[in-house]
């Protein structure tokens, strides 16, 4: 029959569809098939895992949400454009720039967010891509350079140029989608952009790590061992915060390892884990496997307890999540990790983000040598 749903489903214009990889997980992937012409679009970071357990089908279960989401997505796009006639001169910035906020991941949602605050307030809510040239630019360099936070100071060169470097890929995307006909910020010369400042990356020593170790911190002890975890393992606070037990498995050899998808990049993550990380994991007893490893509340409550604890540990510096985070990467390759695996480890998607913690190693090993200096005299 022509209403049946089966029909109505062959006929849909995008269809979500998985691929068998041969690690045994399938990677979603989106059918678009149009006017004879049919292509695929596969989504980055989405996975389904084989369902050996409950956290594994709760896993897969939201995948398919979000897929399933971002199907839905495309389809009103496709119908509608989402609001981008792609002809004449009233395509809409801030309606394009929504659209691509609703692809990201959590963490990237928020950032975008702020971004996003930042053109209305410099170009209205009805900002057309028409008008989006290098003047458009230029201007929105000065506004950066100008505009005032909440606190009445004005926005570090730091965030200057992140948020220049966001324009700079939403224009893009647009000259991809056809709403451009060319990048305007690449008329913008570098000397004209906020210069970066290279923010000073804090960690701790092995010493300092083992003052931790050796200090009980009584009041709020998940806050303690999920830290010295996080030293060892390189997770974010809100990946640590979000890990359950059912994450937590064997690899074939009988090694921990770690399942989990990031919630900053939300890519489908496997870490393996260290006998010096498990240490610090607290007693299951009960627990399910959907049930939480840490206890750990708001990140600004355990930054509060971190730093009481490392004050009474005798550590003379400001520590965070961030913090640990670091000191796993300095750790690993201070001992010989190649940054390639350290990169994997962190899950960085550039290496040039990992490679500031091996300038931190190499100056290190250049002050250890000088020590040597004179030594014979």
């Amino acid at each position: 029959m022509g209403n049946s749903k089966k029909d109505e489903k062959e006929k849909e214009p995008i269809r979500l569809r998985w691929k068998k990889l041969a690690n045994g997980n399938r990677s979603a992937y989106l059918d678009h098939y149009s006017k004879g012409k049919r292509t695929y679009e596969f989504l980055k970071g989405y996975y389904l895992v084989p369902e050996v357990n409950k956290a594994a089908k709760e896993e897969n279960k939201e995948v398919r949400r979000k897929a399933v989401a971002i199907k839905s997505q495309r389809i009103r796009e496709l119908a509608d454009g989402y609001g981008l006639k792609k002809s004449g001169s009233d395509e809409n910035l801030i309606t394009y720039i929504e659209m691509i906020i609703g692809k990201k991941g959590k963490t990237t949602k928020i950032n975008y967010g702020t971004f996003l605050g930042h053109i209305k307030k410099y170009s209205g809510t009805d900002a057309k891509f028409s008008k989006v040239d290098k003047a458009y630019c230029s201007g929105f360099i000065n506004y950066l350079a100008s505009v005032k936070k909440k606190d009445g100071k004005a926005l570090n060169v730091n965030s200057q140029a992140e948020y220049l470097v966001k324009l700079r890929y939403v224009l893009s995307a647009a000259v991809r989608d056809g709403f451009l006909q060319r990048n305007p910020m690449e008329q913008i010369s570098r000397e004209n952009r906020p210069k970066t400042i290279e923010a000073e990356v804090k960690y701790l020593s092995v010493d300092e790590v083992k003052k931790l170790k050796n200090t009980a911190y009584l009041p709020y002890q998940d806050v303690r061992s999920a830290f010295l975890f996080s030293c060892f393992v390189g997770l974010r606070f809100s990946d640590t915060k979000a890990l359950t037990w059912g994450k937590i498995k064997a690899d074939r050899d009988g090694n921990p390892i770690i399942t989990y998808r990031q919630e900053k990049t939300q890519k489908q993550e496997y870490l393996p884990v260290s006998k010096e990380a498990m240490a610090y994991i607290p007693e299951r007893g009960a627990a399910k496997d959907d049930d939480l490893v840490f206890d750990l509340n708001h990140a600004s409550t355990a930054k509060y307890h971190l730093e009481k604890w490392a004050k009474l540990a005798g550590v003379d510096k400001k520590i965070s999540f961030h913090v640990a985070r670091h000191t796993c990467a300095t750790l690993l390759l201070s001992q010989g990790a190649p940054i390639e695996v350290v990169q994997k480890i962190l899950g960085h998607s550039d290496i040039r983000t990992t490679q500031r913690y091996a300038k931190i190693v190499a100056k290190s090993v250049r002050a250890a040598v000088s020590l040597l200096d004179g030594i014979t005299d």
